[in-house]
Order: structure tokens, then C-alpha cells, then sequence
């Protein structure tokens, strides 16, 4: 019973940060809800990248960077290791590869696929401009405490959007 209750709190959780801090909404949400959001065994793969780009749209919301901060959480600990610490992993949002990650207008996420234990899992952003970006998103779930069961972000590589109207194949 106490595990259905968690399970349930941590789906409020992640429903409210989608309303809260949903592309096109402004985002008003309280501090005390960042602290609540932590890798959880109950988050799927598709969720952790949706409270990952969620939160990175609405960077400056609640305090300055939390985005960052919030994404950086849900980073896996070997991906830890390459890019913190959190003030590192900050920078990386500098580069023009990610740089559009910040502040979205819009964001869509498709289907996960796992294969041999990693979630891959594409995104596309639009900015303000209507300037669309892609992004395949490779997650693991892990095995140790305290992260065991939990999907987190291994990498993101930033990827080629094919041009307005053409097929994909």
C-alpha cells in the first residue's frame, strides 16, 4: 500500500511539473517542488527526459538555473563523472549544440525504444524564432544505490532534423 501511495505521489509529481513548467506555459511553480522530483524507479524512460526538457525550458523558473540543476540531477553517475560537477555541466549549455535546449518554446518526445538495457529516446525543440532542433537522448537504468532501478541520462547527441517537407525514411 505504502508503494502504490509513493508510485501515485511521484505521477502527481511529474503531471504537475508538466503543468507547471509546459512548453508555452510562463511556469510559476513553488521551490519546494524541484526538491520533490529525484530519480525514482517508478519514472519511465520517456519521463525522465520529459522532467529533464520541461524544466530546461523553463531554466530561470523557479531560481536561476534550475533547469540546469534539475537535469544535471537526473544525469547518471557516470555521466556525472564526464561532466560535473554542476557548475561544468552548466557550461555545456554554451555550446550552440545545446544551447537551444534552453528556454523552448516547444517540445515534442517521441517513443522510447530499449535495446540490450538502453532507452533511446528522440526530442525536437522549437525556439521563440520557430528554429527546430533534435535530440536522441541514451539512457540506462542503474543498478546501484542509491539509483538503483532508475532510468537516468547517459548521453545526449544533438541530431540532424530533415528539412520542412521532405520524407524520412
Amino acid at each position: 500500500m505504502i508503494r502504490i501511495h509513493r508510485i501515485i505521489c511521484k505521477t502527481v509529481a511529474v503531471f504537475l511539473l508538466g503543468v507547471l513548467l509546459g512548453p508555452g506555459n510562463p511556469g510559476h511553480a513553488n521551490e519546494d517542488l524541484y526538491p520533490e522530483i529525484q530519480p525514482d524507479p517508478v519514472y519511465t524512460p520517456g519521463e525522465v527526459v520529459g522532467i529533464q526538457m520541461r524544466a530546461l525550458g523553463n531554466n530561470h523558473t523557479p531560481f536561476e538555473n534550475a533547469g540546469i540543476a534539475l537535469t544535471f540531477r537526473f544525469a547518471s553517475p557516470g555521466n556525472r563523472l564526464i561532466t560535473g560537477p554542476l557548475q561544468r555541466f552548466a557550461m555545456l549549455f554554451e555550446n550552440p549544440a545545446y544551447q537551444p535546449m534552453l528556454d523552448h518554446q516547444a517540445l515534442e518526445i517521441g517513443e522510447s525504444v530499449i535495446v540490450n538495457g538502453l532507452a533511446m529516446v528522440p526530442v525536437i525543440i522549437e525556439n521563440h524564432s520557430g528554429e527546430r532542433a533534435g535530440y536522441m537522448f541514451t539512457l540506462s537504468q542503474q543498478s546501484q544505490a542509491p539509483y538503483e532501478n532508475c532510468w537516468m541520462t547517459d548521453k545526449v547527441v544533438r541530431v540532424r532534423l530533415p528539412k520542412s517537407g521532405s520524407a524520412v525514411y
